[in-house]
């Protein structure tokens, strides 16, 4: 479920950053290129975090898993 949603996310950055009218065109808001894009980078900048927080977690699980015994 993890990775879907990292796909999902990364796909829809790239789109609303490179292709922001295509994005647009599909909003109820209507085309605004700024604000796609502003998503996009949203998107990203949530990208690093979730993947930096499941890295941090699986290394500390196996810290854990490893230096309890």
């Amino acid at each position: 479920m993890f990775a879907l949603v990292i796909v999902a996310m990364t796909g829809a950055a790239i789109l609303q950053i490179v292709a922001p009218e295509y994005m647009g065109s599909n909003a109820a808001y209507g085309i605004s290129t700024g604000w796609q894009r502003e998503i996009g980078f949203w998107n990203l900048a949530v990208l690093i975090i979730l993947v930096t927080t499941c890295f941090f977690t699986m290394i500390g699980s196996i810290y854990v898993r490893f230096c309890s015994r």
